[in-house]
């Protein structure tokens, strides 16, 4: 779930000032902001006491500075308080409430909310499911860079989920997001590369997919790059590399990953 925040020196300054203000360590005070402050700073210090950067950490908080900031329009405000909602964070789960900060957040082009909005249409999660919907605001986000979105787009033509089949439209979008080190795209790609799904049939392309992914720890391409050793896949076969990245799977709990391992230390691989 996208959340985001400003690094405005201002805010720094204004953490140790709305401190003072913020209901003398009563949890459940409404904070007080100081006169003068922007919704950006009042983002800003929602965001640090989210995460614990510079104070203590307090979600309660947290969700009131970004509805503070949220309501004066502030559009990566709107966005966190739709993710606190969202996650129960701080305050109740309201997904419903999220879905319209997030909507708020998105109309605004910010492509976080835009993405989050997509997730929500596209799994029915505080609102009714809307597979043509979620693709508007995958598209959205995805056209503007973001890289989680493009990785969806991509499954969306793959899965034709609101729209079509189109395996080379899949490529193109899940590529985009593989470029920019997103794993889960890239453990895509190698799939694609490795079944032929709107691309030449390339082992050798599809494990240097999961190789990258898999140097990020993603799970899934550390067990494909561990068979992909095994078999001798697109790489030369090497039962030490199959086992590396078949155990780190496994310690992730990927089952088949394990029973790999066990097969390949039963003997019975020879």
């Amino acid at each position: 779930m996208s959340k985001t925040g400003s690094k405005a020196f201002a805010a720094v300054v204004a953490v140790f000032l709305a401190a003072l203000f913020a209901g003398c360590g009563e949890p459940d005070a409404e904070v007080v902001i100081p006169e003068g402050m922007d919704a950006g700073s009042i983002n800003e210090l929602g965001v640090r006491y989210d995460t614990g950067d510079g104070v203590k950490q307090d979600k309660k908080l947290a969700v009131q500075y970004f509805r503070r900031a949220a309501e004066q329009g502030h559009a990566g405000a709107q966005m966190n308080l739709g993710a606190m909602l969202i996650l129960g964070e701080g305050t109740r789960r309201d997904e419903a409430e999220a879905v319209e900060w997030f909507r708020k957040a998105a109309e605004q082009g910010k492509a976080g909310a835009q993405y989050n909005l997509g997730n929500c249409f596209l799994n029915g999660t505080g609102v009714k499911k809307n597979e043509r919907e979620a693709v508007k605001w995958f598209r959205a986000a995805a056209e503007q860079g973001l890289a989680e979105a493009q990785n969806n787009l991509g499954m969306c033509y793959f899965d034709a989920r609101g729209m079509a089949q189109d395996k080379a439209e899949a490529v193109k979008w899940m590529r985009l997001a593989a470029d920019q080190g997103y794993a889960e795209a890239q453990y895509n790609m190698g799939n694609f590369c490795r079944r032929g799904d709107g691309v030449a049939v390339d082992k050798a392309e599809a494990a240097k997919w999961y190789r990258l992914a898999a140097d990020q720890g993603y799970g899934p391409a550390e067990d494909n790059l561990g068979m992909c050793y095994l078999f001798g896949e697109g790489v030369a076969q090497d039962d030490g590399q199959a086992l590396k990245w078949l155990s780190k799977a496994a310690a992730k709990g990927d089952k088949n990953a394990q029973a790999a391992i066990d097969w390949i230390k039963s003997g019975k691989k020879k």
